[in-house]
């Protein structure tokens, strides 16, 4: 406790009524007019429970960050919500959050001092970014997160889980103040890119993906996050805002990395990911994300596996799940669109599928006629394995027609 409490001195911070009230409102007013004269787009709010500033950095659209263009359109394509494990999203509920912190662990009593919250809005990119002028206003900083939370629905974090949720539930539980991250959804992407960045980055850190992946350059003002404690600490003391600017930097750049991750997978999830260059230039992961795509549930997206993102065994393991579980018509599409590939067994599935009804059969008839000449134009396959295959096929379409013939006599 002794520790906890010198290191709160440190900051400013008494235990009970300071001794001079006047001093502390003082000091208060100066550091506001520090922020505001040091981050000249900001401004001063208020709510019920006291004073806070916003440092509000606006980006005009089109915009580049990297190589992705921010005003590019959100695609809700499957395999893009299979990835992020969502059944929707809406680009303007969606927000982009980062926190500074005092200390890396909630249990050494770290609190958050700065929060960067970015956001679409019209034609712009805007980064709303909280910082606690000081410790007697962290009441009003809560409020003011909850508020800004409250207008979303989806939030995006990198290592957020772990990290910046917990964090900022840890002081509002102080506080007495309700969940502001209970009802609001949270995509952390440190997790996606572990598992398919993972193996062709050096590491998966924020910075390492803006620079291998979003070719994203940072600039010579940024202050690294390891060392944002220590310049809030003299912010604090000092009473010089020009401590924290470069924080503030480091803090908007990762803000704005976030959305643009979220549009760069949008984009990367349109393109053809069997091609061998956007895999090299990616460096994505295409076997564990066909992995992840095969076993998200094929009943909720069949489309995914319509197209040639998959490989055919793939695919008709896909049909084969459906079928299983009495989605017919679901395992049709698969199987109709590998029968345009040529596939000979798609072809015999299908047959399958018709003859179970004399309505159909015609129909299964003809998918066995089709796969005969695929089986027939075959140049890997063996002499003796295609003529024993073209046997079976003729024997097949035989049986059918003799079906088809007797009940045509009993109609009669």
């Amino acid at each position: 406790m002794g520790d906890i409490l010198s290191q709160l001195r440190q900051l400013g911070v008494t235990l009970g009524m300071p001794e001079n009230q006047d001093f502390v409102n003082e000091r208060h007013s100066s550091t506001l007019d520090a922020l505001k004269i040091t981050f000249s787009d900001g401004f001063v709010g208020e709510n019920e429970f006291g004073s806070y500033f916003i440092n509000r950095k606006i980006y005009p659209m089109p915009m580049m960050h990297g190589c992705v263009e921010l005003n590019d359109p959100l695609i809700l394509t499957d395999n893009l919500l299979s990835i992020l494990g969502i059944d929707s999203i809406d680009k303007k509920r969606v927000l982009a959050m980062d926190t500074e912190t005092s200390g890396l662990s909630v249990a050494s009593s770290a609190f958050v001092f700065m929060i960067g919250m970015g956001y679409f809005y019209e034609d712009s990119y805007i980064i709303d970014q909280l910082i606690l002028p000081d410790l007697g206003e962290e009441k009003a900083f809560l409020a003011q997160i909850e508020n800004t939370f409250a207008r979303f629905d989806t939030i995006l974090t990198y290592n957020g889980r772990s990290f910046d949720i917990p964090m900022i539930s840890s002081r509002e539980n102080f506080h007495y103040f309700p969940n502001s991250c209970k009802d609001v959804r949270h995509i952390d992407f440190l997790p996606l890119v572990r598992k398919y960045w993972g193996k062709s980055l050096e590491n998966c850190r924020l910075s390492t993906l803006e620079r291998d992946v979003l070719q994203v350059t940072r600039g010579i003002e940024e202050v690294p996050g390891y060392l944002a404690p220590e310049y809030y600490r003299e912010f604090l003391s000092s009473g010089d805002a020009e401590k924290i600017k470069g924080v503030a930097y480091h803090n908007q750049i990762d803000v704005l990395s976030l959305s643009t991750f979220l549009i760069y997978l949008s984009n990367l999830m349109q393109l053809n990911l069997n091609d061998t260059e956007i895999n090299d230039q990616c460096g994505i992961s295409i076997q564990e994300l066909r992995k992840n795509l095969l076993n998200h549930n094929p009943i909720d997206n069949p489309e995914i596996f319509c197209g040639n993102t998959f490989p055919v065994a793939d695919r008709k393991k896909a049909a084969a799940y459906l079928q299983k579980h009495r989605e017919t018509e679901k395992a049709i599409e698969i199987y109709r669109s590998l029968v345009t590939e040529g596939d000979v067994d798609s072809c015999l599935a299908l047959s399958s599928i018709y003859s179970k009804s004399t309505e159909t059969t015609p129909q299964a008839i003809e998918y066995l006629k089709k796969g005969a000449e695929f089986v027939e134009s075959d140049l890997c396959m063996g002499i003796w394995s295609k003529k024993e295959k073209q046997e079976k096929i003729k024997t097949q379409i035989e049986k059918m027609e003799r079906k088809l013939r007797k009940n045509h006599g009993r109609e009669k």
